[in-house]
């Protein structure tokens, strides 16, 4: 009996964790086309529905893209600002429609 009843938790335990989990894995793309997330105007990610695993995602994608523009910036001698702001236009831009944007300050589905 008491086997069984590790048996049963162990599964539980495993079930309650693979949504988590799941999320945590979860393509940008993925979670865009999902709702979970969209573009900003500052080219970077922002959450549209909070799901668990996405705010890492987004910190970890977010961060990635920050490197890339502060790269960016550096090598064409131009404002951190302003180099995000021309990824956010394109980004937005390149968002295919049903997928989140946001515009003053709300998220619209494109």
């Amino acid at each position: 009996m008491k086997q069984a009843f590790t048996v049963f938790f162990l599964c539980f335990a495993f079930l309650a964790v693979l949504p988590a989990t799941a999320y945590a894995e979860m393509g940008v793309a993925a979670a865009k086309a999902q709702g979970y997330v969209g573009e900003q105007p500052d080219g970077l990610l922002g959450i549209v529905q909070a799901a668990p695993g996405v705010a890492a995602m987004v910190d970890s994608t977010n961060a990635a893209r920050l490197d890339k523009y502060r790269s960016v910036a550096q090598s064409n001698g131009l404002p951190l600002d302003q180099v995000q702001k021309l990824a956010g236009q394109k980004l937005m831009t390149e968002t295919p429609g049903g997928q989140y944007i946001l515009l003053n300050g709300q998220w619209v589905k494109k």
